[in-house]
This record gives structure tokens, sequence and C-alpha cells, in this order.
């Protein structure tokens, strides 16, 4: 799926719309606000698709342009051209993992039918990607139940070890959105009160 139709925006349209877009978005799927697993996988979509519409950008290159040298890339990769089905996805998606481009990834990942332990790892390795803490150790606890392989044990320590750290910012991140909250409460009663000294004012004369 073309990145610009994820983000609600045009091919043309400026940065700034193009990150006021991404942040609309972000604030509406964001786990801190809506935690269903639904809206997760909606932000790291969102995520991906913002990421490769950067790199685009920045290489001055059109979506088709990008996406037809992006997919001749996996399809010249030599260690995929005897997979097949699901197989071939799982190689192409190691490798976008691999090259950072996290928006075909996770489109393979979305096209893989048959999920096993390497499917869990890799949305794993996508959640970690866009600082989803959670839905990562979530996933990976998932392909441990699935293969005790002791590469998923040891993200599974990595990504408990970010864990006090991600709960520090979604604090930092919660009492940032109180304080704005109260200060647009209060500049809400401060206007209320001058509109009806206003009002006394006109009435007195």
């Amino acid at each position: 799926m073309n990145p610009y139709q994820i983000l609600n925006v045009s091919e043309n349209c400026s940065d700034e719309e193009l990150s006021k877009a991404y942040k609309a978005l972000a604030k509406k799927y964001h786990p801190d606000v809506n935690p269903s697993p639904e809206a997760a996988k909606k932000m790291v979509e969102i995520n991906c698709a913002y990421d490769e519409i950067k790199k685009m950008r920045a290489q001055g290159m059109s979506y088709s342009q990008y996406s037809a040298s992006q997919n001749s890339g996996y399809a010249q990769s030599s260690y995929s051209q005897n997979a097949t089905g699901d197989e071939r996805y799982y190689q192409a998606l190691d490798q976008a993992l691999r090259m950072g481009n996290f928006f075909m990834a996770f489109q393979y990942m979305n096209a893989i039918r048959n999920r096993d332990h390497r499917w869990y790892y890799y949305a794993s390795a996508l959640y970690e990607q866009f600082n989803n803490i959670p839905g990562a150790i979530e996933f990976i606890n998932q392909a441990i139940r699935l293969k005790n392989d002791p590469v998923y044990v040891a993200a599974k320590q990595r990504l408990e070890s970010k864990l006090p750290s991600y709960q520090a910012q979604m604090d930092e991140l919660k009492r940032r959105q109180r304080a704005s909250q109260a200060g647009i409460s209060a500049t809400g009663f401060v206007m209320i009160v001058l509109l009806i000294f206003m009002l006394v004012q006109c009435t007195i004369f």
C-alpha cells in the first residue's frame, strides 16, 4: 500500500502537511491513548509509512520510483530465488529489517499466512524499532512459546531491560499532557473572567 495513503495525504503535500497528518494519527493511535492491539498495529503502520516517506524525500524519489527500486533489490536477492510462498516473504522480511526498510517489512509481515515463531520474532523487532516495548515483549513471548530459541530469550531480556525507561517516558508524556490541559483550562478561565468584566463595563457605560 502507498505510504501516502496510510497517512491520508497526497504525494505532493508539503513537509509541514505531512508532519501534521502524522502527528494527528499518532495522537489517535498512540498506545498511551488507545491500548487496543488493533491501535498498536495501526501505530506501527503509521510509523513505518512516515519513515518510508522521509527516506523517499531524502533521496528525491517519488513513491513509484522508490517502490520499484526496493522491489528490484529484493527480487535480485541471491538467497530468495529458490524460496516459495511464505518462505520467500520471510526471507524478504528479514532483508527489509536488516536494511532498515520498516514499511516494506510491515507489508511482508501482513502477506505471511503461516505465522510461526519467526513471524512473532520479527513482529517484536519491528515494534521495538518504534519504541512500543510492551508490544515487542508480548510478541517475543509468543515466539518463545512456539520455540524456546536462545536468540529469542536474549531478545526478551534486552526488551525487559528497556521497560523501566519506556515506562518513565510514558509517565513524562502523561505529565506533560496533564500540564498542557491544565494550561488550556486556566487560559479558558481567564478569558471568561475578562469577557464578564468587559460585559460589566459595557453595562455600566
